[in-house]
């Protein structure tokens, strides 16, 4: 598209030559006429279906009394448009309510938890979710993880919402009382086991029981390409035998704090996200990575070294072994970054004396891979699908690290910022983030706003105040939040 609605100045997008955007970049219409335009889209998204429809009717008889017939004709095609939506939309409960209703369908290795969501009694939408279970899951266990991370970033909860399987009992009630405190108002979680919701919970267990095997038809046709990428991995690089188990590490490092490494594991070109791995680099500082490539090789190598000095009558030992990923010897460890990085790494390896390991590099400026004992890097071809499988692998332990990385980082600002400040304790620190957004609001709140807060009593209101008034660095607290 052209410029940002309102600003003018830039060329209309496609869209509005196709009659397909009203053309707010250009100032082809007014800042009121599209505020008109997204205050009816929300009200459909809720669910306000008859206020619209009635808006419409309204819309096209004035223009029709005033004899502007192609604008009558063209809301009466909206009209139309609408009602054939909403004709598909199947009405499934008696009472014209807000809904969202879940339900999870699974196998050994995966689930689908299909949603659909309901508003005025009808159907607006449906999403299927999917992930891999590490470990064997009850359906509510795996349906409370889903919630617990659906609503954190939901911006609309309705009052009812409907569920396939019974949550935890533990789950249910943390879930309960949260969701409470997010929509400031009960939110009712039932199983319903007659009726119509019954049946409804039912078509959505039909559709997440398709979802999931739609998701595995899809990746089942992914293992060609896959299967000749490993293969072309072995071939390209010239290694003894087809690297089954790949595992990839890489260093998030911004900083002289909260440095941490990553490890991701690839098995037959797939993740195994339950063996992956998190590192946090203990005795170095700065931004020295190769010598934190070193450390957590080493971590990782020692595991490796040791696994077969536990005792062999201790079955728990035994299973422990069996299930952690530490255990199990890679075919090929391959390394996010350039040389450097292969010597620290394989210093590492030869130190520990594990044997039968290979090693290789994959760095990132000219995307070539280095392999210990030969000069200069191998670049696979750019369009190669062994290429593009090593850099998929990298690209994961990348962005696996780096979200460690913030986690770490955050909560250490947080930490930092509010931990501290008399009075204030979780709950309160919850409140204090949640009102404000960040803590860049609560460092610009003024000590009558505060004080004006339901859940602060005045002392700790002022603790706050001051805590940020007196900061070393009121630049540190923005950046941050």
């Amino acid at each position: 598209r052209g410029n940002e609605p309102g600003k003018g100045g830039g060329a209309p997008c496609l869209d509005y030559h196709i009659r397909m955007c009203s053309g707010p970049c250009i100032n082809a219409i007014s800042r009121q006429e599209y505020a008109k335009i997204i205050n009816g889209l929300r009200e459909f998204m809720e669910g306000k279906h008859e206020r619209i429809l009635r808006e419409l009717e309204s819309r096209m008889r004035e223009e029709s009394s005033r004899r502007e017939y192609e604008l009558a004709a063209r809301t009466r095609d909206r009209l139309a448009a609408l009602k054939r939506i909403l004709e598909r939309q199947q009405a499934h409960t008696l009472k014209q309510g807000d809904q969202d209703v879940f339900s999870v369908y699974h196998n050994q290795l995966d689930a689908c938890i299909t949603a659909f969501y309901i508003r005025g009694g009808k159907i607006l939408g449906k999403k299927d979710f999917f992930t891999a279970l590490p470990v064997p899951k009850e359906e509510g266990e795996i349906l409370a993880a889903l919630l617990a991370h659906y609503y954190s970033q939901a911006t609309h909860i309705p009052r009812e919402i409907l569920l396939s399987h019974d949550l935890p009992q533990a789950d249910r009630r943390l879930l309960e009382g949260w969701l409470f405190e997010k929509a400031g108002r009960k939110i009712r979680i039932e199983v319903p086991s007659r009726g119509e919701k019954k049946r409804l919970v039912e078509k959505v267990s039909q559709n997440a029981r398709h979802g999931l095997e739609a998701h595995l038809t899809k990746q089942a046709s992914n293992f060609g390409w896959i299967s000749r990428a490993v293969n072309g991995i072995q071939e390209g690089l010239g290694l003894d035998r087809v690297p089954y188990r790949i595992e990839c590490y890489d260093i998030s490092n911004l900083g002289s704090e909260d440095a941490v490494g990553s490890m991701v594991v690839y098995e037959g070109g797939l993740p195994v996200r339950r063996d992956f791995r998190r590192f946090l680099i203990k005795g170095i500082g700065g931004q020295n990575d190769v010598a934190m490539i070193e450390e957590i090789i080493a971590r990782r190598m020692a595991k490796l070294a040791h696994s077969g000095k536990g005792n062999a009558d201790d079955e728990r030992d035994r299973k422990e072994k069996r299930l952690d990923s530490f255990y199990k010897k890679p075919d090929l460890i391959l390394i996010d970054g350039g040389e450097a990085q292969l010597a620290a790494a394989m210093k590492a390896v030869q130190e520990l004396g594990v044997h039968d390991v290979q090693v290789a590099a994959l760095a990132k400026r000219m995307e070539e891979v280095f392999l210990p004992g030969r000069k200069g890097g191998i670049y696979l071809p750019r369009d190669s699908e062994a290429l593009h499988l090593l850099q998929r692998i990298r690209d994961d332990a990348h962005k696996y690290a780096l979200d460690y990385h913030r986690m770490r980082r955050n909560r250490r600002a947080r930490a930092s910022a509010l931990d501290d400040i008399p009075g204030i304790g979780p709950k309160r620190k919850r409140h204090l983030l949640r009102h404000y957004g960040s803590l860049a609001g609560i460092a610009a709140a003024s000590l009558e706003e505060l004080q004006g807060l339901s859940f602060l009593d005045k002392k700790t209101a002022e603790n706050v105040f001051r805590k940020f008034r007196t900061a070393p660095s009121r630049e540190s607290v923005k950046e941050s939040s």
